[in-house]
């Protein structure tokens, strides 16, 4: 095209116009009739212009999303399917310590000093776990980067002084830096608890955590906000998940300023995400790849810093066929769709700021409901939501408020369902209406 386009021939359209041109095509509905709310207390418009408001979102340091990937210790007898996945682009390891093998043997070949390492803390394996947490750390302190390696605990570790004592000891002792307080969250996303109180669950434990560390621990609050991080997991809802991250980080900035820290980059925090099993059903199982897309351009978009997609086949067979699919998705959307040239692609659009603005209203509320209570009340109150939302949501699926392609909706009626799901993921929104399939006999 050799000549540049010009608009000014165009008149700039307004609101009010947009709107009577809007009331005629309604007739008699109502403009309500268009909005849209995706949670309780959020309500969005179907038009945004550049006279919305505008959320200053925290623009976080350029660098590459990881590629992640989790592996129990209890299943594992040899570093062949570790090594395995990271020749296939995994560049972020987790290693679940849920069992007291040798850990050495587990990962023997594996060079830790060019990837990242979570090692993550069960409650069942507390102490066998800080000591592989130790030993790695002693084993590896000459190769290890700067926080190239961190340590998850459980969000019910809050109340644990004896755990948050332990980590920070390692920490000052260690050579390295590390973080050793990655909250794990992904309880609210995998029950289907919604955004706005996932962010202000998150916001509160680490503010929490954040407090602990500084004031028994004597941390800096440099030192302190460094030793922490988030992990989350992502639904379905595509937008109110990246909406998810955006506000996140930009409310737990708030509250890292508020700290006064020395340096501006103790304002950023590393968030790292794996998909959510909520909507992964038995029924249809190839749709989980679609969801597992979506959840994945989610928290890309919303820029994660590292990300886990889960194989399409997680609650049953979890197959190396499974794990490769899921690897793929997020090579194609980096490698293929040139996702990494424009990660802050939604910075801009006026729905999602405006999506942005109303979320982190609703969220902040919350937050500052729950910091008022006692660390005990507050996770108490924290297991009794996560049920209560989670009974919530499976119902309004089980009624068809919500769809779930392929399993509620638009199902395959020439699909049988012959085996009774595992009850390890009855919160899942299928469960109930798989169990009722296979008593039918049919899918």
């Amino acid at each position: 095209m050799k000549e540049r386009l010009d608009f000014s021939e165009f008149s700039p359209s307004t609101r009010d116009q947009w709107m009577r041109v809007l009331t005629k095509e309604l007739g008699e509905r109502p403009y309500d009739f268009l909005k849209w709310s995706p949670l309780e207390g959020l309500l969005l418009e179907p038009y945004y212009t550049h006279y919305n408001s505008i959320f200053n979102a925290v623009s976080t340091p350029e660098k590459d999303t990881m590629i992640a990937e989790s592996f129990l210790l209890s299943r594992l007898d040899s570093s062949e399917p570790i090594l395995r996945s990271l020749e296939q682009g995994v560049n972020h390891l987790t290693v679940v310590l849920d069992d007291n093998k040798d850990f050495r043997q587990i990962t023997e070949g594996v060079f830790f000093e060019y990837i990242h390492t979570t090692l993550q803390l069960e409650e069942k394996n507390l102490q066998e776990g800080l000591k592989i947490v130790e030993q790695f750390i002693f084993a590896n302190s000459s190769i290890l980067r700067d926080y190239s390696f961190s340590v998850r605990i459980p969000l019910s570790s809050l109340q644990d002084v004896s755990l948050i004592r332990s980590l920070s000891s390692v920490l000052k002792s260690s050579k390295n830096k590390f973080k050793p307080f990655v909250i794990d969250t992904t309880n609210l996303g995998h029950f289907g608890m919604d955004v706005a109180l996932q962010v202000s669950t998150a916001l509160s434990a680490g503010r929490r955590t954040l407090d602990i560390l500084i004031e028994e621990e004597k941390f800096t609050v440099d030192d302190a906000l460094a030793a922490i991080g988030f992990h989350f997991a992502t639904s379905t809802g595509y937008f109110q998940e990246m909406s998810k991250y955006i506000v996140f980080r930009t409310l737990w900035s708030t509250i890292a300023q508020s700290y006064h820290p020395e340096h501006t980059c103790s304002q950023h925090t590393q968030i790292t995400t794996v998909s959510s099993l909520f909507t992964y059903s038995s029924i249809d199982a190839y749709n989980n790849m679609l969801r597992a897309t979506s959840q994945c351009m989610s928290a890309y978009l919303g820029q994660a810093d590292s990300i886990e997609v889960l194989g399409y086949d997680r609650i049953d067979q979890n197959s190396e066929q499974g794990k490769r699919w899921a690897r793929n998705i997020l090579h194609l959307l980096v490698e293929e769709s040139h996702f990494k040239e424009s990660r802050n692609a939604a910075e801009g659009a006026f729905f999602i700021n405006q999506l942005n603005c109303e979320l982190a209203e609703v969220a902040w509320s919350k937050f500052k409901e729950v910091e008022v209570q006692e660390n005990s009340s507050f996770l108490m109150g924290i297991l009794s939501l996560i049920k209560f939302q989670n009974d919530l949501q499976k119902q309004k699926y089980n009624r068809t408020e919500k769809s779930l392609v392929g399993v509620n909706k638009f199902p395959n009626k020439m699909e049988v369902l012959k085996n009774t799901p595992s009850n390890e993921f009855s919160f899942r929104a299928a469960f109930d209406m798989e169990n009722k399939y296979v008593e039918e006999g049919r899918s």
